[in-house]
């Protein structure tokens, strides 16, 4: 570790285990790495959630008490622990999905409703604001359709297919969350009219097959992710109470313009 231009720990000393696992920034070990009488490493075994349920409600993954004292096997179980939410989003059969993240499905009356999965809803939480073009217009195919805004970022979404649209979600101006709390019932975007039928295109996935796409996509993240805490990992999370810092999900794992890459490669038109 370095503070200014000086290491405080040599690259070929041992490291507190909680350091090793990315859980706190800086501990000085005194007990001769013996955890079992050392009093911080009972507290932090003790704890009754672990790091990932404290994490902010982007994430909020349940997980089994204490990290191993192996360094690669902590890497390995912090990664599952940030991950691990992506994998358990359940894709509804009753719509089509996109490889942009986005979902279309039919209506009774000619048009359809398209909205943002799940996968991607839990990546972009928290979202301040949604913006839509106006209706009706003409949205030719890879065009964006929609901006997201996110902190101090905006993302575009891109339409999958040459349409018109219809009727506006106007309940997303004053409750922008429901796009990410609700995504495929409250939280749908706007509804379009086709230029030819959905059946038509080769591009709309059954959620058999996007989960295919998500699960790729998720081990994409994990390297990402194992890339950022293997080369620093003592630069995330919150200020614990010794000094330390502890891991809160994984913008904040991978750094703010990491993420923001991440999320403008999923949002980019296929």
């Amino acid at each position: 570790m370095e503070t200014g231009s000086y290491n405080i720990i040599p690259d070929n000393e041992r490291q507190c285990v909680w350091m090793e696992a990315g859980l706190v920034n800086y501990k000085l070990c005194d007990k001769n790495f013996d955890c079992e009488t050392c009093p911080f490493d009972g507290v932090m075994r003790s704890q009754n959630k672990t790091f990932a349920e404290r994490a902010s409600d982007q994430f909020s993954p349940v997980v089994g008490s204490g990290v191993p004292h192996n360094g690669n096997d902590a890497y390995e179980e912090i990664i599952e622990q940030l991950v691990s939410p992506l994998k358990k989003i359940v894709f509804p059969a009753d719509r089509l999905y996109c490889s942009s993240h986005t979902w279309v499905q039919n209506r009774s009356d000619g048009t359809m409703h398209i909205g943002i999965n799940g996968f991607l809803a839990k990546l972009l939480q928290p979202i301040v604001g949604v913006a839509l073009v106006h209706s009706p217009s003409h949205i030719e195919s890879s065009k964006p359709y929609a901006w997201l805004i996110r902190d101090a970022e905006t993302f575009a979404l891109y339409n999958p297919i040459a349409s018109i649209t219809a009727t506006l979600n106007s309940s997303l101006t004053s409750k922008p969350s429901l796009l990410t709390n609700d995504p495929y019932n409250e939280g749908w975007l706007l509804s379009l009219v086709p230029s030819k039928p959905l059946s038509n295109s080769s591009q709309y996935l059954t959620s058999e097959e996007y989960q295919t796409v998500v699960n790729i996509e998720i081990e994409k993240i994990s390297q990402t992710i194992n890339s950022a805490v293997r080369k620093n990992h003592s630069s995330v999370g919150s200020t614990m109470f010794d000094g330390g810092k502890r891991i809160e999900n994984i913008e904040q794992f991978i750094g703010e313009k990491r993420y923001t890459k991440l999320l403008l490669r999923l949002l980019s038109p296929q």
